[in-house]
């Protein structure tokens, strides 16, 4: 007899701690990059209309970073692990008011993606 999984029991062996690791991780790379980005705006002839790249590619950078902190001191299930700290890190950026704009669908998939794949790769 075949046997299927509930969602509870997918959820087995994530390991909270880690969970926190990893969206503490981002969030602070995305702090730490972002005023870096800005103090490099500031000071060069970089124009202001480039800060918009410079946030997704902060965005993808830090989540997988956050990903892969989360999967590797989890030291399992980096998939489940990076998609919850990029859905989790996503709806706390949606409060703090950096929504993505009107791309805010394609801001959140590409957001979580990233974390998935730094979670996979945490794990291997």
């Amino acid at each position: 007899m075949k046997t299927t999984k509930t969602p509870v029991a997918m959820l087995e062996g994530i390991q909270p701690k880690s969970l926190m690791y990893g969206i503490v991780t981002t969030l602070v790379l995305i702090l730490f990059l972002s005023m870096i980005s800005a103090i490099i705006v500031y000071y060069s002839n970089i124009p202001e209309s480039s800060l918009n790249v410079f946030a997704t590619v902060i965005n993808i950078i830090s989540l997988a970073a956050g990903g892969y902190v989360g999967s590797k001191t989890a030291r399992s299930r980096g998939l489940i692990h990076g998609l919850i700290i990029g859905l989790v890190v996503v709806i706390i950026l949606i409060i703090a008011g950096n929504n993505g704009g009107s791309n805010l669908p394609v801001t959140a998939a590409y957001s979580i993606l990233a974390a998935i794949i730094g979670g996979v790769l945490g794990v291997k």
